[in-house]
């Protein structure tokens, strides 16, 4: 371990006088960061840290998020096989994460970088603060650690058929050789690939007889060449040498595409909960903290599932001219205040404000439905006032969830889609106190009992939505 001591309590003591952090939380992120393995530290998953110390998610990943502001972690963002769990790529900022398709080698599949779960977000200690002497040449362990995600839980059926098609693992030095050995079965393919260098030779049996039995294999710092050799069955041998300035993991192994899709299917492996870049971009602390970030200007990610939010208020410019300004502006002032707890406690963030309106993102609709009706009760305690005065107000809300993109606009990230579209068209359908929402979120489980509990009733309608073809059914919620 070598933690710079003086800069880590420096840094730690900024952490500590952030208003409103949990104690405990710091007390847990500074425990794991002066624990003596490295490999602890290597990618660390909020989400597990407050399981392990019986903490709300919430509070600890503010306490990462206000550390990694503060230079005391690094963010980063793996793109994740759900298919073996391998860390194809590892990146120090948002847009740098494809906006297309990557390989991952090991499945040798193309992948999509979703970002509701191939898009890892750990933190890693800050490196003037706590140098990782991580070496994963030095064992196979430490190889496997280093390249696979810990949030990948292989199943018992899953490690019994890898075990059982693969023919070797080798870690070779750089400017040295390995020998890999084959008894090549006829019609049999091979792969020989490379986690690291993110490359693989096909080893395929070769027609006619005319295979070589000898394979000349070199680990050049683009990737593993040849990429194709015609094999002969019966003993082949596969010399590779190692032509980069750093260790070169090789794998050997059997193709057998039917029996792996057989095991993938009847006994799925399990992915351990972890950040996700969609949960990210959704918390608020991150939108405040990250505000400001040098974004590429053509940044589009893609997202399987977002629920999107729209408000606005009703009466805001009549309550200027009859109230004045002083009144009007905090009356207007504190409904932020209402909306902007409701997104945060329900685990949203705030996109973007327009006028008297918000846009708000969340990862689930259970979670969007919760913060629409604590904002109405919110409201209804903030303009009671207002009410029995004669002043005519009221809040209107309009829910979607669906695919979307997010990209950059105005130079923050900011969503873009159909998504978005429906989500403000059906918000525009509200009038004062009401709760406008569509299918995709009613059907969600949980949805249903929330507004039943909240005394919401549900009237449906089948609407036609300026730029959306055909007919959309929503619901229209009142109390």
């Amino acid at each position: 371990m070598a933690l710079n001591r003086p800069l880590f309590e420096q840094r730690l003591a900024s952490l500590e006088s952030v208003p409103n952090l949990r104690a405990l939380a710091i007390s847990a992120l500074a425990a794991l960061l002066e624990a003596p393995d490295d490999w602890r530290c290597l990618r660390i998953n909020p989400l597990r840290v407050a399981e392990e110390n019986g903490l709300p998610v919430d509070e600890v990943l503010d306490v990462f998020l206000h550390a990694a502001r503060l230079g005391l972690l690094d963010l980063r963002f793996n793109l994740v096989c759900p298919g073996c769990g391998g860390v194809e790529y590892q990146m120090e900022r948002i847009d740098a994460v494809p906006s297309g398709e990557w390989l991952c080698v090991v499945c040798d599949r193309l992948l999509q970088a979703e970002l509701d779960d191939r898009v890892e977000v750990s933190f890693t200690p800050e490196l003037g603060v706590r140098h990782l002497a991580l070496d994963a040449s030095s064992s196979l362990q430490h190889y496997l650690s280093f390249y696979f995600t810990a949030n990948f839980e292989r199943s018992a059926e899953l490690k019994a058929f890898l075990a059982s098609v693969t023919v070797a693992l080798e870690l070779v030095p750089p400017g040295q050789e390995t020998l890999v050995k084959l008894e090549a079965r006829a019609g049999q393919t091979y792969r020989l690939l490379s986690v690291d260098t993110h490359s693989q030779v096909v080893l395929a049996p070769a027609r006619e007889g005319h295979g070589v039995t000898e394979v000349d294999a070199v680990a050049l710092p683009e990737g593993l060449r040849p990429g194709h050799v015609s094999i002969a069955s019966g003993p082949v041998r596969v010399r590779v040498a190692n032509r980069r300035s750093v260790t070169v993991g090789v794998m050997a192994i059997e193709v057998d595409r039917e029996r792996l899709i057989d095991v993938v299917t009847r006994f799925p492996s399990r992915m351990r909960p972890f950040l996700t870049a969609k949960m990210l971009l959704n918390n608020q602390t991150f939108r405040d903290l990250f505000r400001v970030q040098a974004l590429d200007a053509d940044l589009q990610l893609r997202l399987r599932s977002l629920t999107l939010l729209f408000t606005d208020l009703k009466g805001s410019t009549e309550l200027y001219d009859r109230t004045g300004d002083l009144r009007a502006y905090r009356f207007v002032r504190d409904h932020f205040r209402v909306l902007t707890d409701a997104v945060k406690r329900n685990h949203g963030a705030i996109i973007k404000t327009m006028g008297d309106a918000i846009m708000a993102s969340f990862n689930e609709p259970t979670d969007a439905t919760r913060a629409a009706l604590e904002m109405m009760r919110g409201m209804d305690s903030l303009s009671a006032g207002l009410k029995a005065e004669g002043h005519d107000t009221g809040l209107k809300v309009g829910l979607h969830e669906g695919s979307a993109l997010a990209v950059t606009s105005e130079e923050r990230l900011d969503y873009f889609g159909q998504t978005v579209n429906v989500a403000a068209r059906v918000q525009g359908l509200a009038q004062a106190g009401e709760i406008w929402l569509t299918t995709p979120v009613m059907d969600t489980p949980g949805v249903k009992p929330l507004l039943e509990a909240g005394g919401w009733r549900g009237e449906q309608h089948e609407v036609s939505l300026k730029g959306v073809g055909g007919k959309t059914r929503v619901y229209r919620l009142q109390r």
